[in-house]
C-alpha cells in the first residue's frame, strides 16, 4: 500500500507540475497576444496619422494651388479691363485730333503710362519671371515704348530687386533688358 500510495502521490505532483506549467504557458501565450495586439493598434495608430498628414498636405497644396489661379485669374482680368479703357482712350484721342482739325494721329505714351495698374512686386509672394512676363504684356498693351520699360518697372519694385535697381549706374538703368537679366 505504501507503494500504491506513494505512485499516487507521484502522480499528482506530476499531474500538479504539468499543470502549472500548462498554466505558464497559457499565460505567455496570453501576453505575447497582447503584445501583439499592442504593436499591431500603434501600427494602425501611425498608418492613421501619416494618411491624416498626406491628405492636410494635399489639402494645403490644392488651396495654394487655388489662390495662385484666382491670383493670375484678377490680374488678367485687370489687364483686359485697362486694355479696353486704353483702346477706348486711344478712339477718343484719334476722334478729338480729327475733330480739332491738327490732324496728328499720334498717340501720346505718356497718359497711359500714368493708367498702368499693376500690383508692387512682392519677394516672398511673387515670382519673378511672371512678375516680368505681366509687367511686359501690361507695357505693350498700354504701348508703352520699350525704351521707357526699365524706368516703369522700378515705380513696381520693392526689397532686393529695388536694390538692384539702385546700384545701377545712369546709363544702364534705361537698358531694360539688362535690368531683367541683372534682377
Amino acid at each position: 500500500m505504501e507503494e500504491s500510495e506513494r505512485r499516487r502521490k507521484f502522480e499528482l505532483e506530476k499531474l500538479k507540475v504539468e499543470s502549472e506549467t500548462k498554466q505558464k504557458e497559457i499565460e505567455a501565450k496570453q501576453k505575447e497576444a497582447e503584445l501583439n495586439a499592442q504593436s499591431e493598434k500603434e501600427k494602425a495608430d501611425r498608418d492613421a496619422k501619416q494618411k491624416e498628414m498626406k491628405l492636410n498636405a494635399q489639402i494645403e497644396k490644392e488651396k495654394a494651388e487655388g489662390n495662385a489661379q484666382r491670383e493670375k485669374e484678377k490680374d488678367e482680368f485687370e489687364l483686359q479691363k485697362l486694355q479696353l479703357k486704353l483702346n477706348t482712350r486711344v478712339r477718343e484721342s484719334q476722334s478729338n485730333t480729327s475733330v480739332d482739325g491738327s490732324g496728328d494721329h499720334a498717340v501720346s505714351h505718356v497718359p497711359y503710362i500714368k493708367l498702368m495698374k499693376l500690383s508692387p512686386f512682392h519677394e516672398e509672394q511673387d515670382d519673378l519671371d511672371s512678375y516680368r512676363n505681366r509687367f511686359e504684356r501690361t507695357c505693350r498693351a498700354f504701348n508703352v515704348p520699350q525704351g521707357q520699360w526699365s524706368f516703369q518697372l522700378a515705380r513696381f519694385l520693392q526689397g532686393h530687386a529695388l536694390d538692384v535697381y539702385q546700384r545701377m549706374t545712369d546709363e544702364d538703368v534705361g537698358d531694360y533688358d539688362l535690368l531683367k537679366n541683372t534682377c
